[in-house]
């Protein structure tokens, strides 16, 4: 965790892997070339449940300023202040807004320096709740496209799923499917097509 948000200021603790799909796309882009087992191993940490994912133009820094820029003027950014203010709220959580209209959730984690939990707010600006296994699913599949320097089918995509995911491949690839809208959000976000649309199986 600490390579990762090495660059969040202290009390954050933002884990971009989960939450932030710019961070995402650039790891993918650092395996073209490569085998993808490497990147497969980091996407573990994405678990099994929903998460909620950053589209915005905001880099992991600039969402870790602006919120400890609020929280500084808050008067809310030491342990015992940050505890009081989100105690205000009965389920324990607070909601700030940053400067592109994304909303964010800050909660207390676990941690005792990074202690002020924070990630992109539900069905909020700029945010989209995806299944850790679809997004697993279309990361390595923009990884791949990258590598191959071609467009991926399904058939590409059950073998990414299998051998490097180790779940059950998908028996087609439909526009209504949350695998298919994911792929083409994150065609969007790179300026590329990743699919091969006349062959989705």
């Amino acid at each position: 965790m600490a390579e990762i948000i090495k660059n969040i200021p202290v009390p954050l603790l933002f884990n971009v892997w989960k939450h932030h799909l710019s961070f995402l796309a650039e790891q993918a882009r650092k395996t073209e070339g490569n085998d993808l087992t490497t990147l497969a191993d980091s996407l573990k940490q994405l678990g099994n449940n929903q998460l909620d994912l950053y589209l915005g133009t905001l880099s992991p820094e600039e969402v870790g300023k602006e919120i400890f820029d609020k929280l500084s003027e808050k008067n809310v950014i030491q342990y015992d202040a940050y505890r009081q203010w989100l105690s205000q709220s009965a389920k324990q959580y607070q909601v700030i807004s940053l400067s592109d209209g994304s909303e964010w959730t800050l909660r207390q984690s676990l941690e005792t320096e990074r202690y002020v939990h924070l990630h992109p707010a539900r069905y909020a600006p700029h945010t989209v709740r995806v299944r850790a296994i679809t997004l697993k699913t279309a990361m390595l599949t923009f990884a791949f496209a990258l590598r191959t320097n071609r467009k991926v089918n399904g058939a590409d995509i059950n073998l990414i799923r299998q051998e490097y995911l180790q779940v059950s491949p998908i028996t087609q690839l439909q526009p209504h499917l949350g695998l298919y809208k994911i792929i083409k959000l994150i065609e969007r976000h790179a300026g590329i097509e990743i699919l091969q649309e006349r062959n989705s199986q």
